[in-house]
């Protein structure tokens, strides 16, 4: 095959992207990333560390569960395209970085700060860089040239330098072996 799917590792994220394919289960190798996870508001918001705090601890609802959580709520038996593997990659990477728990608490959706969030608009950029270069990497690695990326409008956004994603919008971008930007292609 050549194509491969990329999930941000949310559970609404999966869902969207079993509402797309219309199947728990297809042939195409899916990767459950977190790099592709959604940006946090507190990233993009400036304001004084109590307030910021606040907002990110409002929007923090659904912004992630661990990597056995979603083995549990989306069981290789009926979903077995989903390679939760990068989550669990990413946890151990981040982990030590964390708070008490670290790697084993899978709280991957932290990105690596102590704080709990992604807390400035640098850290999302440089998640949203590392990105684009693990899925010209993964491409090359892979030797396929289509990746369908299933994500959110924040880190879309940042990763490929554009405007605002609408909801369920798609659009096509071409990478260089480097992860850069190289010309939209389409959108719709």
């Amino acid at each position: 095959l050549d194509t491969f799917v990329v999930i941000s590792p949310m559970r609404r994220t999966l869902q969207t992207a079993i509402a797309l394919f219309g199947s728990d289960a297809w042939e195409l190798p899916t990767v459950v990333q977190p790099l592709a996870a959604e940006t946090s508001l507190a990233s993009r918001f400036t304001a004084p560390g109590l307030a910021k705090k606040i907002v990110a601890n409002v929007q923090q609802g659904d912004h992630g569960s661990t990597p056995d959580a979603l083995r549990l709520l989306f069981p290789s038996d009926k979903h077995p395209q989903f390679d939760f593997g990068p989550v669990d990659d990413y946890c151990r990477l981040m982990g030590e970085r964390w708070s008490p728990g670290g790697a084993d608490d899978g709280r991957w959706w932290h990105h690596g700060s102590e704080i709990g969030y992604e807390n400035c608009a640098a850290d999302a950029e440089a998640r949203a860089a590392a990105l684009r270069l693990w899925l010209a990497q993964e491409a090359a690695a892979r030797g396929t040239k289509t990746i369908l990326l299933v994500s959110h409008g924040g880190i879309l956004k940042l990763a490929f330098s554009t405007r605002a994603f609408a909801n369920a919008e798609f659009r096509c971008f071409e990478l260089s072996p480097q992860g850069e930007v190289l010309a939209p292609l389409h959108s719709g």
